[in-house]
Formats: C-alpha cells, sequence, structure tokens
C-alpha cells in the first residue's frame, strides 16, 4: 500500500458556508411560521380593544349610579354632563371647581 497523495487532499472538499437550497428551505420555514403566528397576534390585540371598552363602559356606569345616589336619584343633565361628572356638584346637579364651598 503506497499512498503518494497527501492526507490534505481528501479534505478539499469541505463545505465553507450554506448552499442556496438551504436558505431557500429556511426562508419558507421562517415564512410558514410567521404565517401561522401573525393572525393569533392580531385576534389577540382585537381581543385586547373589546376588554379595554367593556371596562370603560363598566366605570361609565358605575361613576352614574354613584352620581344618581349622591344625587336625590337624578341622572346628570344631558346639558352639562361632562363637567357635573368632573366637578364638583351640589345635591341639585349645581358644579363647580373642585373645592368650592358646599359642592363635594
Amino acid at each position: 500500500m503506497n499512498r503518494t497523495q497527501p492526507t490534505t487532499d481528501r479534505f478539499k472538499a469541505t463545505r465553507t458556508g450554506f448552499s442556496l437550497i438551504e436558505i431557500l428551505i429556511v426562508v419558507a420555514v421562517l415564512g410558514i411560521l410567521a404565517a401561522l403566528a401573525v393572525p393569533q397576534f392580531t385576534s389577540a390585540a382585537s381581543q385586547s380593544r373589546e376588554n379595554s371598552l367593556k371596562m370603560d363602559l363598566h366605570r361609565i356606569r358605575t361613576q352614574l349610579e354613584i352620581y344618581k345616589q349622591q344625587h336625590n336619584g337624578n341622572w346628570p343633565s344631558f346639558d352639562d354632563f361632562e363637567a357635573q361628572l368632573t366637578q364638583a356638584t351640589d345635591e341639585a346637579g349645581t358644579f363647580g371647581a373642585v373645592g368650592t364651598a358646599g359642592l363635594n
């Protein structure tokens, strides 16, 4: 057994990078995974917005009930609705700046 070829000839065909096919397969797999994941995130965002709106409505209902109890069963008037719910008021519904004497 005479070996005339040096041992380094066996290793000349070693690969130093990825082939185009390997890169395309990886890109395709990542695309499929993204296509599966994106709808779930958009669904979660939509559900989160819906839950936030429900909580806001619940808070508004609660504040209206509190107002009604504090004002002898009367609801806030439509004309001064925002002012009556955000400023200090008396039992008759008269509103003014917070800290005004006689207004809660």
